[in-house]
């Protein structure tokens, strides 16, 4: 499954990044990115409370719900294990986290997802590749 996320990544060329777009408003949000031409969306994780990190899940859930494969989502701002279970769970197909935590990347690849940790320096791209 990750090569065809990967293939769908490369492919559209965007990621498209939500952030503090509210559940109740996502489908329509989508639509009209998909109707504009992109078609991968990274619903980021909304790390303020517990309801908002919920807020994000139910997002991602809804989008692939109503979108099935026409739209490609992630999850973003992943910082822990246990968000990247939440958000495989709630269909994620890919995991952006704005560093190289090792147990993020590793539980990513353990559930068969594609990994896209944040790296600044030349030793972080490398640390985060291997």
């Amino acid at each position: 499954m990750s090569q065809e996320v990967l293939k769908k990544i490369n492919d559209g060329k965007i990621i498209a990044i939500v952030r503090d777009i509210s559940s109740d408003k996502i489908i329509e949000l989508v639509d009209a990115m998909l109707a504009g031409g992109v078609s991968c969306t990274e619903v980021t994780f909304d790390q303020s409370s517990s309801e908002a990190a919920q807020d994000t899940l139910v997002s991602i859930r809804k989008i692939c719900e109503h979108f099935g494969d026409r739209v490609c989502v992630g999850a973003g701002t992943v910082m822990s294990k246990e968000q990247v279970r939440q958000a495989a769970e709630a269909g994620a197909k890919y995991i952006i986290s704005p560093n190289t935590d090792p147990e993020v990347i590793a539980e990513t690849k353990k559930l068969g997802l594609v990994s896209i940790p944040g790296a600044m320096t030349p030793t972080e791209t490398a640390y985060a590749y291997s």
